[in-house]
């Protein structure tokens, strides 16, 4: 009986001693806890590249005008007009260009506070076309997440453009990187050179080449479907000899055949066009290709101005300065009245050819924003040629 007090004693002190211990490892393991829970808010800067940028507060109901170098903090939204521009740099280095009409929000900029080097960066694109470069960081664990309304779009370091509109989010992969994407439960990767469409309410499908063909039904496999025909007469007296624009079949292939005879020295243009209305501020190279056969031409060269050719393809475009242009591609085989032959190119009578425009179109002066359409005729007094494999391909 006498030993009993002596045991409490000894409970009582090595369960105080315990408590204690136990106390000293929840102290340590909470600082350990909040040195790698805590994050510090980090902030982004605004460039203006053009025209009027605006940019709301979070849950703020009212526009205002941004301005230049502005800092940027988390539920910051900007918005660019339809012929403003602007780029974001994040804390991390990485970039954000935002291209005409878009509109985008900051949502988590933050870095860790102590411990190992952590950084989290989300935004939601909710319309419009940015390019995003995400910035290497060596020795750092970082989550970089992009945001559409149809899914979500996680970014390794590399070079990417994402293209919003009502009903999908078209993600691509420029010349280096990865990403994954999500939507209704399923996951695609991308790796570099690769692009997909991630539509509202479903999975996304297969990735596909970075590559993309903007010209619809141009090998004419579906007939004239997409293509408008019609003519365009010049002096009074040759009102009445229009040319034919005819679908045929040419070696086994579809073709379109334009031909005009009789004109009496009148100028006719005999076009097929196709409306595009495609942005392609996130392309490097645009590249037009066709095939085509020289049969006749009984106005030399490219004419008195050098701007009829028995065949020609036009390009319009919308500028990156906001103006309409457009650029030309004339093919002739002979110029015995020694005519000017602006923006026109030699080619064999009678033999089909195959042929690639060697110049990127991304570099015409004024460069293209925005293709409006693609023409494609025969043009001068009489005239026959035939068209096939029409091809503007965007990378």
């Amino acid at each position: 009986m006498s030993r009993k007090p002596e045991l409490v004693a000894w409970l009582v002190i090595w369960s105080s001693f315990g408590v204690l211990c136990l106390s000293i490892a929840a102290t340590f393991l909470g600082i350990s806890w909040y040195r790698e829970a805590a994050f510090d808010s980090r902030e982004a800067r605004l460039s203006i590249l053009s025209g009027t940028v605006l940019t709301r507060g979070n849950n703020l109901p009212a526009w205002v005008s941004a301005s230049q170098n502005m800092a940027l903090v988390e539920g910051d939204i900007i918005k660019t007009d339809h012929t403003s521009q602007a780029l974001v740099t994040l804390f991390d280095h990485s970039t954000v260009q935002l291209f005409s009409g878009s509109e985008l929000q900051i949502v988590t900029l933050v870095s860790s506070r102590f411990g190992s080097a952590r950084q989290s960066l989300a935004l939601s694109q909710l319309r419009g076309k940015a390019r995003i470069g995400v910035a290497p960081s060596p020795n750092t664990e970082k989550r970089f997440v992009w945001f559409t309304p149809q899914g979500v779009v996680l970014l390794n370091e590399g070079s990417f453009s994402v293209n919003v509109n009502e009903k999908s989010s078209q993600v691509r992969v420029h010349e280096r990187g990865s990403a994954m994407a999500s939507s209704s439960g399923g996951v695609v990767g991308l790796k570099a050179n690769e692009r997909l469409e991630i539509l509202a309410g479903r999975a996304p499908g297969l990735s596909q080449p970075a590559k993309e063909e903007l010209i619809f039904n141009g090998d004419f496999s579906q007939g004239s479907a997409g293509w408008r025909i019609g003519n365009e007469l010049g002096f009074p007296e040759g009102q009445d000899i229009e040319g034919t624009a005819t679908l045929v079949l040419e070696e086994g292939h579809p073709a379109f055949r334009f031909s005009r005879r009789g004109s009496k020295g009148t100028h006719c243009e005999t076009y097929i066009y196709q409306e595009i209305n495609r942005d392609v501020s996130d392309f490097s190279t645009l590249m037009l290709s066709l095939k085509f056969k020289l049969v006749h031409q009984n106005l030399s060269g490219g004419g008195y101005m050098g701007s009829e050719y028995p065949l020609m393809v036009r390009i319009d475009y919308r500028a990156v300065d906001g103006g309409d242009t457009f650029s030309v591609y004339g093919f002739y085989y002979q110029n015995e009245a020694k005519n000017r032959t602006d923006n026109g190119l030699l080619a064999p009578q009678d033999v089909w050819l195959q042929y690639t425009v060697p110049e990127n179109l991304k570099t015409l002066i004024p460069q293209p924003r925005q293709i409006l359409g693609v023409r494609v005729s025969g043009s001068g007094w009489d005239y026959e040629s035939l068209v096939s494999n029409v091809s503007l391909v965007g990378e």
